[in-house]
C-alpha cells in the first residue's frame, strides 16, 4: 500500500482521552544505580582484585578496547602485580564498581626520571565523563602529588588514516 494511500484511510483526530493530566497517576523514578555519594578504594584483597579483573574483561570487550585475546591467567597476574606492588583503584557507588585505574611507576627510556601513568582506566559507559568518572583521574593526580612525580594519562589509541593505531596520551 502506498503512503499516499495509507494517509488517506488513517483517522485525522485521535479518540478523546479517558484521563486527564490531572488524574494520571504520577510514575516512580527509575533507579539504575542507588544515588550514593561515590567513593576511592583500594584494592587490597584478593576478592577485590578479582572484581576488578571480572569488571575489566567484561568493559574492556564490550567498549571495543582488546587489541588482542584475552589471556585470563596473565591479565589476572598483571592486576595482581600492579596491586601489591603500585594501586589499583576502584570509585564504587555503595556496593557496586562503576570504574577501575590501575597506577604503575615507570622510569622515562631516555632518563632516570620516574613518572606515574595508568595501566589500564576503565569506567561504565554510563558513567564517562560524568564526576564519577573523575574521582579516578583526581586520586590518580593525589596520588602522584604525594610521591612528587608527574601523572601522564595514556589516553585513547585511535587509529591514523593509515590504519596504524596511535596513542594520544593527556598530561
Amino acid at each position: 500500500m502506498s503512503r499516499r494511500r495509507r494517509s488517506r484511510t488513517r483517522s485525522h483526530s485521535s479518540p478523546p482521552s479517558s484521563t486527564i493530566v490531572s488524574e494520571a497517576v504520577p510514575l516512580a523514578q527509575l533507579e539504575l544505580v542507588p544515588d550514593v555519594t561515590p567513593e576511592i578504594r583500594y584494592a587490597t584483597t584478593d576478592m577485590e582484585i578479582c572484581a576488578i579483573h571480572r569488571f575489566l574483561m567484561f568493559v574492556a570487550f564490550e567498549v571495543g578496547a582488546l587489541r588482542c585475546e584475552i589471556n585470563p591467567v596473565k591479565s589476572l597476574n598483571e592486576i595482581i602485580r600492579v596491586a601489591t606492588e603500585d594501586a589499583a583503584i576502584m570509585v564504587m557507588r555503595g556496593d557496586t564498581m562503576v570504574g577501575t585505574m590501575g597506577i604503575v611507576r615507570p622510569t622515562w627510556w631516555y632518563g632516570d626520571e620516574d613518572f606515574l601513568t595508568d595501566r589500564w582506566h576503565f569506567v561504565l559507559p554510563a558513567f564517562m565523563h560524568t564526576p564519577t568518572a573523575e574521582l579516578l583521574m583526581t586520586e590518580a593526580k593525589l596520588i602522584a602529588s604525594a610521591a612528587g612525580l608527574k601523572f601522564l594519562h595514556n589516553g585513547k589509541i585511535r587509529a591514523g588514516k593509515d590504519g596504524t593505531l596511535r596513542l594520544f596520551p593527556r598530561i
